[in-house]
């Protein structure tokens, strides 16, 4: 059988697929067959043996996606993987009659992302294509990832009741980002926005300026721009703490040079600290907000640290926890001014899309 452990995708029979005019796509566990995902032993699901079949002759190629990020957090190994899943496709008669992908990492090639996608089903046509898995966003599923996956590919999604039980189809609000819907309004507005990037904010009188926003805002670039002269305290990058940002900014400040905080200063208790530090320092605590939803934050932030593998993983639950905690900032905290920093899209925004069509994460 042809199995490949590759860095980050386990494969089987890869590109065996790739051209087909159809595919009929499936999840593991939970889809093709039942029972705890890291137990090794495992039941097929009712009615799938019949299902494969009918699609088999009616024309389809079976290709089966899966996460498999216990490899990477040490639950199973690839051996643990090849080992089951040679025996779920001997169950289901497919060597040498379906190719298989599964996602060992974080990575661009785990799902929702389309890297596994394009991976193995690039030249595929998608029209009467389809997923099936059962991670859908129900209330009762642990994620959204393969209603979101399928969605992101372009094709249509099932839960595995619906497909192999004829259940009725569940109604799910998936929510899904396009960065467009976020772009300027008109062109006068673009070039505002454009104009307001472009330049650099920096004071003649000695102050600390404040950036607020989320993790993949745009709070670096934007910083790198407006305040090319001005020291960047910043816990991402110099590894650091709030007592040590604290006494980095007042080192700054007393040798004449003005101080840019390039954090996330989400919440009120942790800007108070900065203003308090402002009046005893005598100079003045301006406030940058950018102001780019949260959900295109988490867009971005799959790009940058997944597709171009820079900085550290940053999971969900730490922007979701972020979000619990931020507070739009106003002028009665005490900051001397807050300014707006609208969204600006990418030069290649458009390239980028098409390239990574995330969705929902």
């Amino acid at each position: 059988m042809a199995w490949h452990i590759g860095d980050d995708v386990i494969t089987y029979n890869l590109k065996l697929h790739n051209d087909a005019s159809k595919v009929a796509a499936f999840d593991v566990d939970g889809t093709l067959i039942v029972g705890d995902p890291f137990a090794r032993e495992w039941k097929p699901r009712h009615n799938a043996n019949d299902a494969i079949e009918r699609l088999l002759s009616g024309g389809y190629e079976i290709v089966i996606f899966s996460n498999a990020g216990g490899v990477e957090s040490g639950k199973i190994t690839a051996k643990y993987v090849i080992d089951k899943m040679t025996e779920v496709i001997h169950h289901y008669k497919l060597e040498k009659r379906c190719s298989a992908l599964f996602a060992t990492t974080k990575s661009m090639f785990r799902k929702p992302l389309t890297g596994m996608w394009r991976l193995g089903c690039e030249h595929v046509g998608k029209t009467d294509s389809f997923f099936v898995g059962d991670a859908g966003g129900r209330r009762r599923d642990f994620s959204c990832a393969d209603r979101d996956f399928a969605y992101n590919v372009g094709i249509r999604y099932f839960t595995p009741e619906e497909f192999f039980d004829n259940a009725a189809i569940s109604v799910v609000e998936c929510k899904h980002i396009d960065p467009e819907d976020y772009y300027p309004a008109t062109s006068e507005e673009a070039a505002d926005i454009c104009a307001f990037h472009s330049r650099t904010h920096e004071a003649t009188s000695k102050e600390i300026v404040l950036m607020v926003g989320f993790q993949a805002s745009g709070k670096s670039t934007f910083v790198r721009r407006a305040f090319p002269n001005y020291t960047v305290v910043s816990r991402d990058r110099d590894k650091s703490t709030l007592s040590k940002d604290m006494t980095k900014t007042k080192k700054s400040i007393a040798n004449g040079v003005n101080v840019v905080v390039d954090n996330t200063n989400l919440d009120l208790k942790t800007r108070e600290t900065y203003y308090e530090l402002g009046l005893k320092l005598g100079v003045n605590v301006r406030v940058f907000y950018m102001d780019v939803p949260f959900d295109l934050c988490m867009k971005f932030l799959r790009y940058f640290r997944m597709e171009t593998n820079t900085g550290p993983y940053i999971p969900d639950v730490a922007m979701y926890t972020a979000r619990k905690r931020f507070v739009i900032p106003s002028i009665d905290e005490g900051c001397s001014s807050i300014e707006i920093v609208g969204f600006l899209p990418p030069v290649n925004m458009r390239e980028f899309d098409m390239h990574f069509p995330y969705g929902k994460f």
